[in-house]
């Protein structure tokens, strides 16, 4: 039977491998948006002279997106063979499981392809927002700069690029120090000013929104479905909800924080309690809601002296 230690150093180890993974992925996706709102403003500074010549960038667009985009989609979901082998190996450090099997094999295809189609999603809407909106720009006689200034903001919200030196020096602040708790009032005031200032996207109903929560929930549900998948396979029906909290986390994650239920628990409060952020779907897989951190991690319930 493994130590508490033990049990802690490899659900540890196996959430530092997801938390991994997400900082890559986010990490990449940065330079993607940035190369996406390149090549769209090199197709409108080609020249859009005419509403027939705005629906003929659509084809541009939609190649645009799936070169960059969908593209950085297609390399991260092929990242998560690393979720996957350390699923297994957990489980099989703790004695839950031996290994792969055959059918895992189609599972995790699957269940890949069901990651992209997430990155697919968004993908078509800001085809139809980009070339939708050039088109309306265009019959409105709006003038290239302004439109190109737009579609930027469409992708990037207020990290979006410009020629404004000051309003640059703002985005590069924002991205520099956004996660860095010390200087969480120095980047709202900076945030605020790009949207008071230079009028950037406030609302946040941009690419680059969407985008980064899909890695962090793609990544998070991939987890969350292959290790119920192998916890099945098992005969597995107690879970312990694992995760860091932080200080905004949701009802749900601080009452079940380190809690060992069976499945049959989970489900019944999880039909039964409603709370801020929670999302539709199955618990094993949305767990607290959008951008939850936490997981279900399968157990013996012999290890916490519970009888099964």
């Amino acid at each position: 039977m493994p130590s508490a230690a033990e049990i802690r150093r490899l659900q540890d180890a196996h959430e530092r491998i997801i938390d991994q993974l997400d900082e890559r992925h986010s990490a990449r996706l940065e330079s993607v948006l940035e190369e996406l709102e390149d090549q769209i403003e090199e197709l409108i500074g080609a020249g859009v002279r005419s509403p027939e010549d705005a629906l003929g960038k659509r084809v541009g667009i939609q190649a645009a997106l799936q070169g960059t985009f969908l593209g950085f989609a297609d390399s991260t979901v092929r990242d998560y063979d690393e979720i996957t082998a350390s699923v297994v190996s957990t489980l099989e450090q703790l004695a839950l499981i031996e290994g792969f099997v055959p059918d895992d094999a189609k599972v995790i295809t699957q269940l890949k392809r069901l990651s992209f189609a997430g990155y697919q999603d968004i993908a078509n809407t800001y085809l139809s927002t980009i070339a939708d909106g050039l088109y309306q720009n265009v019959v409105a006689g709006r003038p290239d700069r302004e439109i190109i200034k737009e579609m930027r903001q469409v992708i990037n919200g207020v990290y979006a690029k410009t020629d404004d030196a000051a309003a640059m020096e703002l985005v590069e602040f924002v991205k520099r120090y956004k996660d860095n708790p010390r200087f969480a009032d120095d980047v709202a005031e900076a945030v605020n000013k790009l949207h008071t200032i230079y009028a950037r996207d406030r609302v946040g109903n941009n690419l680059r929104r969407y985008a980064y929560q899909q890695v962090h929930d793609a990544i998070m549900q991939f987890n969350g479905s292959f290790t119920k998948w192998k916890a099945d396979q098992a005969g597995l029906k107690h879970f312990e909800y694992h995760g860091n909290l932080v200080k905004d986390s949701r009802d749900w994650c601080v009452s079940h924080q380190s809690r060992v239920m069976t499945e049959e628990e989970i489900r019944e409060e999880w039909a039964t309690r409603t709370w801020q952020g929670k999302s539709p779907g199955d618990p094993f897989i949305v767990r607290g809601g959008y951008n939850c951190r936490h997981q279900f991690m399968p157990v013996d319930p012999e290890w916490y002296g519970i009888t099964a």
